[in-house]
């Protein structure tokens, strides 16, 4: 296979994804159990903080500088390449040092007003040295893309997240730290030693890679203009628009902690039980998109193709089999959130008392899938101005349950849980009606919606009935729970085989293309 072919640069990120993706579940996992609820919510609240700074360097430039780097290789124009990945670095090493700068100056502001806890000072300036890393990295890899040298990019990425591991869990394992204050500031050390790794490893790959020396020869001045004219024409938009996403994101959840005391927290229960729902169950909630991101990497590119090619009726058979393959991992996993929720929380966090948040967002991964797949397809066909808008909706209307809901005394932190599911689902209602303005999109009923849910009904009752035997056999709770499990996931398979729900040719189709 052409290692410069599209199927082989797809199945490479869709199983880099695969491993990221389970080894960043398995790490908040062991995080949640060495922070505790407190810490784990002060290390979010210190990451969405980060979040906000790392836009403006992460989101815009990189595409821009896979795009140009894309259309200079594909006209023999190496010199341009090394130019664009310089002049792209510069700008970037230029930015973050403001970012920092603006960072050191205001830390005061962000730990009084924002954070509210003067225990995060240390974790707060243990971010500086990550902002520059992170930033080179993420240019770096999208020069890798715009060369069609993906493997580079899959193996760094897995690399961070070992090291970050290796890292953050062995200090807190060996080291037996007690004070939370240090625990969460090696928390966030993780992130700068993670990408520093990760940099490494893309920048030992880069000259073994390539046929010529980087930046020997002299580029002209006017080169130089028109490649820094183009990156930022490219990436001002995209980083205003992630920006203020990020943003209102981030403000929903400052405001978490500061609304609960407000309905009576005193300011430790309010920080422990924002941490419990944001760093432990709505981790859970973004499970199924282990699949549904690696089907939306697949089927970006594919309808871009299509699209351009005016192929429409290819691109809704593609559109309608991601949506169904997103319920059907979506709706199975939802029904297990809301009947073994007690069960999943006292396997994973030894937290039983946290189980009501999980039952109480289970079916909003359904709709949190579902929005994950149209917004890709959107993606592809050029929405992207859609889908931004559309998320500030769903922002603003989760910003307003925690605005007005959580203070309410009666209601507490059920208001966080009420703001999400609205945004969640109303995000996905507007996503779909812009998509079925431009292919029809149409589902059937029974087949597509109905046997899932049937199929999952009858996983859930054989796992109740499985849990209830080992149970009372004496088998411990953590092997019951995966045994339970494993059946379930069994006779859940077999039943949308044997209903023909899906055939295993058209998984074949939509993964892999064939």
């Amino acid at each position: 296979m052409n290692r410069n072919s599209f199927i082989y640069s797809t199945i490479i990120l869709v199983i880099a994804n695969f491993c990221v993706r389970f080894l960043g579940f398995t790490y908040r996992i062991f995080l949640s159990r060495y922070l505790g609820s407190k810490g784990i919510g002060l290390y979010h609240l210190l990451f969405h903080t980060f979040l906000i700074f790392i836009t403006i360097t992460t989101s815009g430039i990189p595409i821009a500088v896979s795009k140009i780097v894309a259309q200079k290789k594909s006209s023999k124009d190496f010199k341009g390449c090394q130019d664009t990945l310089f002049i792209s670095m510069s700008l970037g090493i230029f930015l973050s040092f403001l970012i920092s700068i603006l960072l050191i100056k205001n830390t005061n502001f962000i730990i009084k007003y924002l954070l509210q806890n003067n225990k995060l000072y240390e974790s707060l300036l243990s971010l500086l040295p990550a902002i520059i890393i992170v930033t080179l990295s993420s240019i770096l890899r999208s020069y890798y893309y715009g060369i069609k040298n993906v493997k580079p990019v899959a193996v760094s990425q897995i690399l961070e997240q070992v090291i970050r591991i290796i890292f953050v869990i062995g200090i807190l394992h060996f080291s037996k730290i007690i004070n939370i204050k240090y625990s969460v500031t090696i928390a966030t050390l993780g992130i700068f030693i993670g990408e520093f790794g990760g940099l490494l490893y893309l920048i030992s790959k880069f000259e073994r890679h390539e046929n010529y020396e980087i930046y020997q020869k002299k580029y002209s001045k006017l080169q130089s203009i028109s490649i820094f004219s183009n990156i930022v024409i490219i990436s001002f938009p995209i980083t205003i628009a992630r920006f203020i996403s990020v943003l209102m994101q981030s403000i929903n959840m400052f405001i978490v902690p500061q609304r609960l005391q407000m309905a009576g927290y005193n300011l430790n229960q309010s920080v422990a039980t924002f941490g419990e729902v944001v760093g432990m169950t709505l981790p859970l909630l973004f499970l199924p998109f282990i699949v549904t991101s690696a089907i939306v990497v697949n089927i970006i590119p594919n309808i871009s193709e299509e699209k351009i090619h005016k192929k429409w009726n290819n691109i809704n058979i593609k559109s309608i089999l991601a949506v169904r393959i997103a319920i059907l991992i979506a709706v199975p996993i939802g029904f297990v959130f809301f009947f073994f929720s007690r069960p999943i929380c006292t396997f994973l966090y030894d937290k039983p008392n946290i189980d009501i948040y999980l039952k109480y967002l289970s079916f909003t991964v359904v709709f949190l899938s579902l929005q994950h797949i149209i917004s890709g397809i959107l993606h592809g066909m050029g929405k992207q101005v859609i889908t931004t808008i559309t998320h500030l909706i769903g922002m603003s209307v989760h910003f307003t349950c925690i605005y007005f809901l959580i203070p309410d005394s009666k209601i507490g932190i059920i208001g966080f849980h009420i703001g999400f599911f609205f945004s969640t689902f109303i995000t996905f209602i507007l996503n779909l009606l812009f998509l079925k303005k431009y292919i029809p999109l149409k589902l059937n009923l029974f087949n597509h919606i109905i046997k899932p849910v049937l199929a999952s009904c009858i996983m859930t009752i054989s796992m109740k009935l499985c849990y209830i035997i080992l149970l009372k056999k004496l088998i411990p709770i953590k092997i019951t729970i995966i045994i339970t499990t494993l059946i379930g996931s069994i006779i859940y398979l077999t039943l949308i085989l044997i209903t023909k729900c899906i055939k295993i040719k058209t998984i074949n189709f939509v993964i892999f293309g064939k």
